[in-house]
């Protein structure tokens, strides 16, 4: 009840265990965005909060260990918004819009955390599906999602993750073996710091970083979005880019 209250979306949990010494497992979890839609769900979730933490509640909410098995992740930009839905959801919960602090705002992080057997979707409904092209950054869909991540800040719209790993298979045919990366995501730009992309014939490293004039700008990625990266040492399998 505090979440759907604090963050203005319906939250389910099906079961809710607790184990001492504050360790937490729920079943069945499904969150539904503003629109209906189910935005984030998993079959099972374990976790645990420091007891150190306790005491910065509701400043913070700090979660230690955390797996999550048969995630699933849906980042929609609704018809006629101009963020996504996660967007709408972590500035309600956070209580803030900027990465500047406020007497209500409060921090969400967790430590080293598994996914297991995820979906993730990133999906811009004021874009039609480019049907031209198999790879489409405004309509992506990645399976069979494994994720490894050394910590996770989310602090109103600013998110901070360090993956470890990460691998999955997009329905055009990328398939995607490894990816190691400090992210960094604001209102203004998007950085892959020190990044290593693995795909089955290829390897990159290096850095990237996106900007951009809001979330509104992923409405036209390739004409508002700006790239700048540097390359390392990589070599590039030719037939890794017919997904593009």
């Amino acid at each position: 009840d505090w979440l759907t209250q604090r963050g203005g979306m319906p939250v389910e949990i099906e079961r809710l265990e607790l184990e001492p010494p504050l360790r937490i497992r729920l079943h069945q979890v499904s969150i539904h965005d503003h629109e209906g839609v189910e935005m984030i769900g998993a079959r099972e979730i374990r976790t645990r909060i420091p007891w150190s933490a306790l005491q910065d509640i509701p400043q913070q909410l700090v979660f230690g260990a955390t797996t999550v098995d048969s995630l699933r992740l849906r980042l929609i930009t609704h018809h006629k918004d101009t963020v996504m839905n996660i967007n709408r959801w972590a500035e309600a919960l956070t209580g803030k819009r900027t990465p500047s602090k406020s007497a209500s705002s409060m921090e969400i992080s967790f430590g080293v955390s598994h996914i297991r057997n995820g979906l993730f979707v990133l999906e811009n409904r004021n874009r039609a599906p480019n049907s031209q092209a198999p790879f489409d950054a405004n309509h992506l869909r990645i399976d069979s999602l494994k994720m490894e991540l050394g910590g996770l800040l989310i602090d109103g719209s600013l998110v901070r993750a360090d993956i470890n790993h990460l691998q999955g298979h997009d329905r055009s045919g990328l398939d995607l073996r490894h990816l190691y990366t400090d992210l960094e995501v604001t209102p203004d730009s998007m950085l892959f710091k020190n990044y290593k992309l693995q795909l089955p014939g290829s390897e990159l490293t290096g850095q990237l970083k996106m900007l951009y004039k809001g979330y509104a700008s992923w409405k036209d990625i390739f004409n508002k979005v700006i790239f700048e990266g540097t390359l390392d040492t990589s070599f590039i399998d030719f037939k890794d880019l017919e997904a593009f």
